[in-house]
């Protein structure tokens, strides 16, 4: 039989890597050929590789199988393998990855600020356009520095595609696309003389901006006031049993990792706290 696991075992320090195929003699060939060139996709055995040596490294059957069985067995195999090679935890699930550390996911955010720190805001919206229907409606959404933001929901395309184009010019102007959302009377009110007053929550109790002849004036005070007060603060959120969870904005760092502490906590979970400034 043709078909089964197989690992591949560093002989230097131990470490196996599982996998399965429907013909072993191809899948050694694919292999060696992928490390032998610098281009396989298991970064962890290519480094080991490039590190001790092809000849450090042996290629075994583990057991044959029917095909229909082979992610099952290879599954199993793979969670015996906990301190090796193999970056999935799940053959059946392979997006099932193993939890990156506190670390990691920071070097990772920092590297993704750095890529965005010299775009143009215009580049980093998703191009094309910023619509979608929603049932009978069309929303508008908008991809902002890793950031997705609501604009608005409008009954018919062409109002959609005219918030559309707005966003789009805001992006070109270098101004961020929440300038564009509809605002509808949370942050603005008409005064009986006819003027527009702009007023803002902070801490429990409403601010007024000013009040402006112009509805727009206004609508644009109180963006620029939502804006300042949300950028310095800190996202939270927290993933439990591979659902994401959302817990609010914190004002500090250390707030927001006790309200993710607390929650885990209270649901009998743990899990590196990681926050975001936005």
């Amino acid at each position: 039989m043709e078909s089964g696991v197989y690992v591949i075992t560093n002989n230097v320090n131990g470490k196996k890597y599982f996998g399965s195929t429907i013909c072993f003699v191809k899948r050694k060939e694919s292999h060696w050929w992928h490390l032998r060139n610098g281009k396989h996709g298991n970064r962890h055995l290519q480094r080991a590789w490039n590190k001790y040596g092809e000849n450090s490294f042996d290629f075994e059957i583990v057991i044959c199988c029917q095909p229909e069985y082979l992610l099952i067995v290879e599954d199993y195999y793979i969670s015996q393998n906990k301190d090796g090679y193999n970056i999935n935890e799940s053959a059946t699930a392979p997006g099932l990855r193993r939890k990156r550390t506190l670390k990691s996911r920071e070097k990772q955010s920092l590297s993704m600020i750095k890529s965005w720190e010299n775009k143009n805001p215009s580049e980093i919206s998703r191009p094309g356009k910023l619509w979608h229907k929603d049932g009978e409606k069309f929303r508008v959404c908008v991809y902002y520095y890793g950031e997705k933001i609501f604009i608005g929901i409008y009954d018919s395309e062409e109002e959609a595609q005219h918030k559309s184009d707005e966003v789009h010019e805001l992006l070109a102007n270098n101004t961020h696309p929440i300038m564009a959302k509809d605002v509808k009377e949370k942050g603005v009110e008409k005064l009986p003389n006819g003027k527009y007053r702009a007023r803002i929550t902070k801490d429990g109790k409403k601010i007024t901006l000013g009040t402006f002849v112009h509805e727009d004036e206004a609508r644009k005070a109180y963006l620029n006031a939502f804006y300042e007060k949300r950028k310095s603060r800190f996202l939270t959120n927290v993933s439990v049993s591979g659902e994401r969870v959302y817990l609010g904005y914190c004002a500090t760092k250390e707030e927001s990792k006790k309200v993710r502490l607390d929650y885990l906590k209270s649901v009998g979970c743990q899990e590196d706290v990681c926050v975001m400034e936005v």
